[in-house]
């Protein structure tokens, strides 16, 4: 599609948020292999999948994350959201540490409250999340031997990676990060998108990718 829209000579731009940062990427790769030349990849607050932590990494990613999480996210989100994120998220922990003693196995998914602060969701919401997380888990990010803009939401998850890049860094040959007000939602919604569109803007202009080709 980007083939017959797109002069061959033009650069690709790509961004995307969450899910779609991973889709970004992997098109840079097949766009790259194709002859195309990849003008800019930003990625809004995507973390990329840890590598098992110990509970002391655990606990110290907890400290660093509480500040952010309590300003943008806490203190943002409705006592019934929370909640709902609070049991979701204390049923995978009982399911994970009762499967860690050998009394049954992990959850194959997660409990989507944690992810979507509801306590019920449409049935197509979960089938299409469960689909999102299923790719995710069985697909392997290739090295991006470029420049990944980062778009990171000050605050991340909890008990999420704390490391200033979210794995990036290990990943490509170089990463920018700038830090936008919010969470992994709020960050792309009012009033923060704001400024997410505003560092958007002035990555595109130092990078040249806001002039014409």
């Amino acid at each position: 599609a980007i083939d017959r829209v797109l002069p061959r000579h033009s650069p690709v731009l790509l961004c995307g948020h969450s899910y779609g940062a991973i889709v970004a990427l992997e098109v840079a790769h097949r766009l790259a292999q194709g002859g195309r030349r990849i003008g800019f990849l930003g990625v809004i607050d995507t973390p990329l999948r840890a590598e098992t932590r110990t509970w002391m990494a655990r606990l110290q990613d907890i400290c660093r994350n509480l500040p952010g999480w309590l300003r943008y996210d806490a203190l943002e989100s409705d006592w019934s959201s929370l909640a709902a994120r609070a049991r979701g998220k204390s049923r995978d922990w009982w399911r994970d540490g009762l499967a860690a003693l050998g009394y049954g196995s992990p959850s194959a998914h997660p409990d989507l409250r944690a992810y979507y602060g509801k306590s019920t969701l449409p049935p197509e919401v979960v089938a299409h999340t469960y689909a999102r997380l299923d790719a995710l888990r069985q697909h392997v990010c290739r090295p991006f031997d470029g420049t990944v803009v980062l778009f990171r939401a000050r605050a991340q998850a909890l008990a999420g990676r704390s490391d200033r890049a979210l794995g990036w860094a290990g990943l490509a040959r170089h990463v920018e990060v700038y830090d936008i007000p919010g969470h992994h939602d709020s960050c792309a919604r009012p009033p923060h998108v704001a400024h997410l569109a505003n560092a958007l803007s002035r990555t595109l202009v130092a990078h040249g990718a806001d002039q014409p080709q």
